[in-house]
């Protein structure tokens, strides 16, 4: 296990079945001071180790695949991890109202070229790439060439050293939309933001969340959805699963009864959350309730949406609004962060980045 041609203590390592964290695991084993480790009982064809840092640093996982022979003994290909650097545009959540955004990133020391991929959400194919397959860039800045179809993208920026290793790597996944032409999200304009693409983003508070109806047991929510990356338990009666950085399920008597979605953030602290291990397939997903309201409106746009229905905003007391509206079945709460822009202030300012979601009854 490497950083930068120099090995790494400490780093977790686990062989599995498949290029998926869920998928069967053979064994884990902890590197030495040389970066070295031992997994036995790993049984012959294709295999994958996926690594993870021993410090908040090393927040990626890095993925190796190796063929294991029938009857021997083998030496796993060398793996580098990569430290986390920043991403400048587009910002995470944000929307587009051009189809070929120019791409921009902070400078990785010690860099000598980077790679960069921007991959839409639910497929593995990139759309466009750059230092793949072709020469890798030595600025800090790609030009997409190619229309990116109106939907939401990932994107990420990988930066090699002078012996073509990974070295760092932006944050992923971050996510953003191709509106398609139609007029940019603001606080100024008044204009409801662009829908993620794809009707799994949808949520109806008294039915389904992404699709996955209220009431799913708990181990049918696993067996569709994958192993959550971690685990809590606020209550004896009730269980949180967390997918990602911004996805947590609530279950009570091992019944899906909600959800806390950020569109772009932390649920929990940051040094959690990097802590936390394994694929998600929700990260960089949107949020959009059945009565229009989406991530990335303001509390104006919200209020003018819901009147009298919304409850809470004008509690006083420290801190943000708590406002809120109750359905037949459950009551939506929303995650609300102020967003300074010149000219603008007040409710037009406080922008809706998250949702939370609790039925009142399993």
């Amino acid at each position: 296990m490497l950083w930068n041609e120099e090995p790494v203590a400490g780093a977790r390592v686990v062989a599995t079945s498949e290029y998926n964290f869920s998928s069967t695991h053979y064994g884990e084993a902890t590197t030495d001071g040389n970066g070295h480790f031992s997994i036995s009982g790993v049984p012959p064809g294709q295999k994958f180790l996926y690594a993870f840092g021993n410090r908040p640093e090393y927040w990626v996982t890095a993925v190796t695949p190796f063929q294991m022979p029938g009857a021997a003994s083998i030496v796993a290909p060398d793996t580098y991890l990569c430290r986390k650097f920043d991403a400048l545009a587009p910002e995470p959540g944000e929307s587009l109202a051009i189809s070929r955004p120019l791409l921009r990133w902070t400078v990785y020391p010690g860099a000598i070229d980077y790679a960069v991929r921007v991959i839409p959400v639910g497929q593995n194919m990139s759309a466009f790439s750059r230092g793949d397959r072709d020469a890798r860039l030595p600025a800090t800045t790609a030009q997409v060439d190619v229309d990116l179809p109106p939907g939401q993208y990932n994107w990420r920026v990988d930066a090699f050293n002078g012996q073509g290793h990974i070295i760092g790597c932006t944050q992923y996944p971050r996510s953003f939309v191709v509106s398609g032409g139609r007029p940019v999200a603001s606080a100024q304009s008044g204009v409801s933001p662009a829908r993620a693409s794809g009707a799994g983003d949808d949520i109806d508070p008294d039915r389904h969340i992404y699709g996955v109806p209220l009431g799913t047991t708990l181990v049918q929510f696993v067996t569709t959805q994958g192993q959550p990356m971690g685990e809590l338990h606020p209550n004896p009666s009730e269980a949180v699963l967390l997918y990602g950085r911004s996805h947590a399920f609530y279950f009570r008597g091992d019944r899906f009864v909600g959800a806390w979605i950020r569109q772009a953030g932390y649920i929990l602290d940051i040094r959690l959350t990097e802590a936390l291990s394994g694929p998600s397939t929700f990260e960089g997903r949107g949020w959009r309730l059945n009565n229009g309201i989406q991530g990335g409106m303001s509390l104006a746009q919200i209020k003018k949406t819901l009147g009298d229905k919304l409850l809470g905003c004008a509690n006083a007391g420290p801190g943000l609004p708590r406002c809120y509206f109750t359905t037949a079945e459950s009551r939506v709460e929303f995650d609300v962060l102020p967003r300074p822009t010149p000219g603008v202030s007040g409710d037009e300012s406080t922008i809706a980045v998250g949702v939370i979601i609790k039925a009142r009854r399993p």
